[in-house]
């Protein structure tokens, strides 16, 4: 099957500038843009879920997967400087969801093997850019963050699912970890607001996180 890609050079980049300038010229604050279908979503969109997870360790498979993960980290990594050349990109948020409630979807050997090699690529073209990289995963995927570490990733902003303290307390000293109180709900008064965050500050005291 052949798979078309984007012409990147076919997409509106000085227009899309010009109407953001607003936001671009803010020098002080940060600007970060994010890439909505990382290596392993986009596999899931043209086959499904099952399939994907099935072609990540079928034999047969896995060299055809590799050659996609290769031509869209070529893509990405062109989007990348096209975003820091027109909107002075500073962060790049990178959605891969690889983990379902309770477990990764794939082993660590595994992630390594199929995900890791087309991920450092992306996150070291980004470095070279000046471009801080993050790595939005949904799931319970502490199991798979030493193939983050090993990408290079700077931030996983992870679910609440995940046990933040655990990571910072192993893994801090590579990346950080996104936390923020978990017991609110839109229906929270005032005072169970600020109850809730100077318990997440006592407890949190003394962890790099963001």
């Amino acid at each position: 099957t052949d798979i078309v890609f984007p012409e990147l050079d076919r997409w509106p980049w000085e227009a899309s500038a010009e109407a953001n300038r607003m936001f671009i010229d803010q020098e002080e604050r940060l600007v970060g843009i994010t890439i909505m279908n990382g290596l392993f979503e986009r596999l899931v969109s043209f086959t499904d879920m099952g399939e994907a997870m099935i072609s990540l360790v079928d034999e047969e498979c896995q060299e055809g997967v590799k050659r996609l993960f290769d031509r869209l980290a070529d893509f990405y990594l062109d989007m990348i400087g096209r975003f820091r050349q027109y909107f002075r990109m500073d962060l790049l948020v990178f959605h891969d969801d690889w983990g379902s409630q309770r477990a990764p979807l794939f082993s660590l050997e595994t992630c390594r093997e199929m995900v890791v090699p087309y991920l450092k690529r992306i996150v070291d073209g980004a470095h070279s850019m000046g471009v801080a990289f993050e790595l939005h995963s949904c799931g319970k995927n502490e199991l798979l963050v030493p193939a983050m570490v090993e990408a290079g990733v700077d931030l996983w902003n992870g679910q609440e699912v995940n046990d933040k303290k655990l990571l910072c307390d192993r893994y801090g000293d590579h990346m950080l970890f996104g936390a923020a109180p978990a017991d609110l709900t839109p229906e929270s008064s005032p005072e169970e607001v600020r109850a809730s965050y100077q318990r997440f500050v006592e407890e949190f005291q003394g962890y790099r996180i963001y």
